[in-house]
């Protein structure tokens, strides 16, 4: 599929928020995608050709700002073969006033919560990551000395997470799963992970858990 599949891009308009995205911070997600799908092999210039049609704008730099209502021109699939990437909460919103947009295109998010217009079926889900502008120094051993598999600690919010506290907990020794957050400080917590953990679990809740640390 990845020899055939192809994307048409959008090329209108000359914004600072189209085909370019922020590349550090909580919205890096969705910046590194564009960087990253503008410059690979799947990109189609003849939209005769292409699969899907991306429409390259930064929600997180347009925020609510502008719609892109006049940003269409190609009719195929009655846009169900269009999609966008947001990891802003205001992704649906850019396509409010287009109607056929806002029902039928690809919402490729970072918050796949039904509550937040996530459509199941249709929408696709990508991993948030925050990512910093210099390297952070974690520490620790090298994730192969560490004695543990995995950390989790999450509230219980939702329908996933109890029945995931149900498969792990008591399961394998090598992962430590709590209900709630082991007591101690934050910094005791971090240092736990950071020396013995080798991997934090998704969908973590215990501070701050919608993304990931990079």
């Amino acid at each position: 599929m990845g020899n055939v599949f192809r994307v048409y891009t959008y090329e209108d308009g000359n914004s600072s928020f189209l085909r370019a995205g922020p590349l550090t911070g909580i919205y890096a997600t969705e910046g590194l995608f564009l960087t990253k799908l503008m410059h690979s092999q799947f990109i189609q210039e003849n939209p005769l050709n292409a699969h899907m049609f991306f429409l390259p704008y930064s929600v997180a730099e347009m925020v609510d700002t502008l719609y892109v209502e006049d940003f269409i021109r190609y009719v195929s699939s009655n846009r169900s073969d269009h999609f966008f990437v947001s990891s802003n909460d205001w992704g649906p919103a850019t396509a409010r006033e287009h109607k056929q947009l806002n029902t039928n295109a690809i919402e490729v998010a970072c918050n796949a919560n039904s509550s937040e217009e996530f459509v199941l079926g249709r929408d696709a889900s990508l991993t948030e990551i925050y990512l910093h502008s210099k390297p952070l120094e974690v520490g620790g051993p090298p994730a192969s000395s560490r004695a543990i598999l995995a950390f989790f600690a999450g509230q219980m919010h939702g329908h996933v997470r109890p029945i995931l506290l149900k498969h792990w907990t008591d399961k394998d020794p090598q992962m430590k799963i709590f209900e709630h957050v082991p007591p101690l400080n934050r910094s005791g917590v971090l240092e736990y992970i950071i020396h013995e953990a080798q991997q934090v679990l998704p969908l973590p809740s215990w501070l701050r858990g919608q993304h990931r640390e990079m």
